[in-house]
Formats: C-alpha cells, structure tokens, sequence
C-alpha cells in the first residue's frame, strides 16, 4: 500500500467497461502547537487544534471526468471533532505560482498576502487548482467539490488541509477518518458515477493517533493503560443516577483560574464533592473562608452536552472534613429549575469488596460534559478508610460518586490519583457517615431520613 491508504480502480454501479485509476493518501495530523511553537489557546474551550493534510490522486483514463467530490467524516470517542476551517475553501482563478498558508491561533486558514510572512506557522500549499467549493465549515463531516475547466484537467493530484478542534480527552484514544472519493464522468454521451468498490469499503477508514501531538513532559493525570472514557447512554438506570451529578467549579483568583471538579446530590439539598477543591491557604482554619468560597461556587446539573446545564449556588457549608476530604454544602433552590428534579444517589455502605467488584465513576474530566468510566476494586490503600480502584479519571474528576456497577448505589467519594500505587482512591462512603453522624448529627439525620 505504500503512503496509500487506497489505492485501486473507482467503478460504476451499475458495472461497466469504465472505470478510473485513483489513490487516497496516507492523511497526515500535525499539532498546532508544532505550528506556532507555542500551545495555543483553542477557540473551543476542551478541545486542542490539529491540522489534517489529505491528498488524492486520478490518473487518466478514457473517462472525461466534470465533477470530484472528496468526503471526509471525522469521530471520536469523546464527542465529534469540528472543522474549523480548510483550504481551499472557494472558486479560485488558476495561480501559475505557489501558494502559502498561514494558520492563525483562532483555527483559521489564510493565504499569505507578502512576499515575507511573519512567525512559524507557515504551510506551503503548491499550486492552486481552478473552480473549488468546500462544504462542511464547524462540522465533522466535510466535501470538497472540484469542477471541470477547460484550462485545468482534474486528473492528477490535489492536496487539501483542515483546521480541527479535537476533544482534549480523545487524546489518548485518537481520532476516526473516514474518507470517500466519487468522480462524476462523462462516457458515450452518457453520465457516470464512479466510486471506491465496495469490497475495499474497510480501506476507507483509518485511525490517527494523537499521541504524538502531546507534550512529552505531560502524562495522562491517572489513566496510565489508556482505558478509554466513554459518555454516558447506556441504560435508565444510570441516566437516572447521573441526573444528580453536577460540574463543581470553585473560582481561584480570576474566575479565568477557576478549578473545576464533580459532585453528587445525597439529597434534594445537600452536595457532597471533595475538600481540596475549595483548600486555599490555611482554609481548614478559617470557616468563614471556605464559606465564602463555597457560596462563590457555581454547581451545574444536566451538563451533558456542550451549551447544556442548569446552575445553582451555595448557601453554607454543612460539614466538612480535610481528614476525609469530604464536604457538604447545602444549595440554594430555584422556583424555575426546583433542585428536587434531579434526584440524589442511594449509599450503599456495606458493599463487599473483591477484585470482582466492577466499579463505575461518573464524573466531569476536564471540565467537559458528564462522561462515564468503569474499572474494578484493586485493593485497600495504607490510608484509612480509603479504597484503589482502576477506573480511569482525569482532571476534574475529584468529588465524583464511586459507583457499584451492579447496584448503581454509590460506595465512595473519588478524590484523586494514588501516584505510589498508580491506581486511583477513593474515600469510603460509609467513613464520611460515620464522621457525619458524630461531628454534625442533625445533617446525618437530615441524610438518613
């Protein structure tokens, strides 16, 4: 196959004598930061620029060919990947000089204009070919149309670039491409449409990785194998617990500097997340502090796609122990969203725990949209009352319900990555109740009823 992803003959349907030698090549996915030299702050927050290059090749033939259409469909396991832009994009006038690009930080491709472009992130085109149409700007599946013109034949090569935001958290999944090739022919007076058979119907598809676009001094912050993350929509029963879990974002400095986590409603009130998302300097000694942090808070629930969630806030902090980095805080309801809508997690307090114990964090990593992983219970950490377990997480996911896969009750609250053991940890739920019912005993009440 060589640098091909596909190489063979496009053919007619129904079959006939014609057909048209083609080739897709090998696509190739650079990072944006190679391109400026610098990490580039996406226009899309949760996703990372990439540009795609794709090439294709007709070789002549009896065929006249008026029409090429050149298809791409993009995926990943994380959400769809966006265009953003491409070149070319429109009709062009034949250019008997080469063409450079420039690729700008908002995801945007542009035609240098000097003789002299400044900065790093420079693309040499080649030669433009006349009468071009692009389909497919902020989408994940594109079309480039290339027509007929009587001074330009459309055999030969063609090389096309798009500007893509990407998933931040597909990042070690990679990224799905489909691509599709169709010619549109004139033959005895008679139209035909050619395409790749179908028998090579698998060649069309390839997987990038985007390992290569990472910073080789960043690691994935507690998902060592690569286990992939799937968004939650698998059945009811989870759809219906993962309606009381919410994005926590507790502002830093600037609300630009705001850390992001998870947590879950234990009752129509009353949130549980972790402690070290509202930890500031000497927090655990000044409770006017992190009440004041806890009511700059904003909770949102229902965040299940980009543009989607309902927000509240806090009034009070109900308990909170740094021991256990455990924390309630108590919401304030709204008339046009009641809290109660949403539900809260049944505990479950006494699950048996073997290495057969599948265990399913619902959780907001990165920042994004409620996303689902499972792993199994590993063993007991050194720490009291705390638990390891393989199910993958990131950044983000501190203060997210451990759930048991087979009762969807939750079993412990999700506070971090164990770096000695490469595992993840987690505090058992039915340590912060026993805490809970010494230290404030009119909230446990509050739980228990």
């Amino acid at each position: 196959m060589g640098n091909h992803l596909w190489n063979g003959r496009l053919i007619s349907e129904p079959a006939s004598k014609y057909g048209i030698d083609a080739s897709i090549g090998m696509p190739v996915l650079r990072s944006a930061s190679a391109l400026w030299g610098i990490d580039p702050v996406t226009p899309v927050p949760g996703y990372m620029l990439c540009l795609l290059q794709c090439a294709f090749t007709l070789r002549s033939s009896m065929l006249r060919p008026r029409q090429v259409d050149f298809n791409i469909e993009l995926s990943t396991n994380y959400g769809a990947p966006i265009i953003l832009d491409a070149f070319p994009t429109e009709a062009f006038n034949i250019a008997p000089y080469p063409v450079t690009l420039t690729a700008a930080p908002d995801g945007t491709l542009a035609v240098v204009s000097n003789a002299k472009p400044s900065g790093n992130a420079i693309i040499h085109y080649g030669v433009v070919h006349p009468i071009i149409r692009f389909y497919g700007i902020q989408e994940s599946r594109a079309c480039w149309r290339f027509e007929a013109h009587p001074k330009a034949a459309l055999e030969g090569s063609r090389k096309m670039f798009a500007m893509l935001a990407v998933p931040d958290a597909a990042r070690n999944s990679g990224l799905e491409v489909t691509f599709d090739l169709k010619v549109y022919a004139h033959s005895s007076r008679k139209r035909t449409t050619l395409s790749i058979p179908p028998a090579d119907e698998e060649m069309r598809h390839v997987h990038l990785s985007l390992d290569h676009l990472l910073d080789p001094r960043m690691k994935p912050e507690a998902n060592p194998e690569s286990q992939p993350m799937t968004h939650i929509a698998a059945d009811e029963i989870m759809l219906e617990r993962a309606r009381a879990i919410c994005e926590v974002r507790v502002m830093g400095a600037s609300p630009q500097d705001a850390v992001t986590g998870t947590g879950f409603l234990l009752s129509p009130h009353l949130l549980l997340t972790c402690w070290h998302l509202f930890a500031g300097e000497a927090l655990d000694n000044a409770p006017a502090a992190l009440q004041k942090k806890a009511q700059d808070a904003l909770f949102t629930f229902g965040y299940t796609q980009v543009v989607k969630g309902v927000q509240y806030r806090a009034s009070s902090v109900a308990y909170c122990s740094p021991e256990l980095d455990a924390i309630l805080v108590r919401l304030v309801d709204r008339r046009d969203h009641p809290l109660q809508m949403w539900g809260f997690l049944p505990i479950e307090r006494d699950l048996p725990l073997t290495h057969q114990t599948e265990l399913v964090i619902l959780q907001h990593p990165f920042g994004q949209p409620l996303q689902r992983s499972s792993g199994f219970f590993m063993r007991r950490s050194t720490v009291p009352n705390r638990i390891l377990y393989s199910s993958p997480t990131g950044a983000g996911s501190s203060g997210s319900p451990v759930v048991n896969r087979a009762s969807w009750k939750v079993a412990a609250l999700h506070c971090g990555e164990n770096r000695d053991e490469n595992l993840r940890e987690g505090i058992l739920l039915s340590a912060i109740l026993d805490d809970l019912q010494k230290t404030a005993p009119v909230v446990y009440q509050e739980l228990a009823g």
